[in-house]
Parts: C-alpha cells; sequence; structure tokens
C-alpha cells in the first residue's frame, strides 16, 4: 500500500533558554526545591544519564527588601536536557551517571508539596500514555 505509514526513530527537541551548563557552578548555589525537583523527574523516567552538561541552568536576579535595605538575591533554575537514556530497558545505573546524587539538597526531606506531587503519580497510566 504506497501511502502506508512507515516507523521511524527520531527525537523532538525544543531550545531552552539558559545561561550556562550546571558543572560551571557549585552544588551550593541551587535551591532544595530545584535539586529535588530534578531528582524527581529523573526517578520517575528512570533516566540513567543526568550527568553535569545535562543540566542547563538559567539564572535571574532581582532586588528584594530586607530589614537593613535592600540586597541582591540571585536564582539559579535547573533545566534538566538529554533524555535519550530514560525509560531504559535494564537497570544499569551508576552514582556518577547521575550528578544530584551528591549534592546535599537531595538528603532534605521533601516538602508537602513535592510528596503529594509524588503520591499523585499513577505509573500505571503513564504507561499506558508511553505505550
Amino acid at each position: 500500500m504506497e501511502n502506508e505509514l512507515k516507523a521511524k526513530h527520531g527525537s523532538m527537541q525544543m531550545f531552552a533558554p539558559h545561561d550556562d551548563l550546571v558543572c560551571n557552578f557549585s552544588c551550593n548555589v541551587f535551591s532544595v526545591e530545584e535539586v529535588h525537583k530534578i531528582a524527581i523527574l529523573d526517578l520517575r523516567i528512570l533516566n540513567c544519564d543526568r550527568n553535569e552538561e545535562n543540566i542547563l541552568v538559567k539564572k535571574s536576579q532581582q532586588y528584594v527588601e530586607t530589614s537593613t535595605g535592600q540586597r541582591l538575591k540571585k536564582e539559579y533554575k535547573l533545566i534538566p536536557i538529554d533524555h535519550g537514556l530514560s525509560f531504559p530497558d535494564n537497570f544499569h545505573i551508576y552514582d556518577y551517571e547521575v550528578v544530584w546524587m551528591d549534592y546535599p539538597q537531595v538528603r532534605q526531606p521533601l516538602t508537602e508539596k513535592e510528596l503529594e506531587f509524588i503520591s499523585a503519580i499513577d505509573p500505571v497510566e503513564d504507561c499506558k500514555r508511553l505505550s
């Protein structure tokens, strides 16, 4: 049949505006919430390759009022990229391939909001969507 669709392998990508890579910063500048977001995503999609070059950083800054006047507050948003080794067909994961495992932020307790998000995940429904 001439109009029959043929399966192809590929990827869909979108440029993510960013300022730098995570490897160019000390992990101490990132908030617990930003690190938890990456960890939760990677655990959910079983990402086996979250190295220092697979997280982009978007910097922002603003002046905030304090009791002693204004001070500059810097924020760093983490943007995960390169999900080529997500949803693997085997579990050959090394901790050196998942950079955030060594961050002190991952040892902080999850917030109530993060726990609610995780509790709402339906793995059966996820599998249906992916298939």
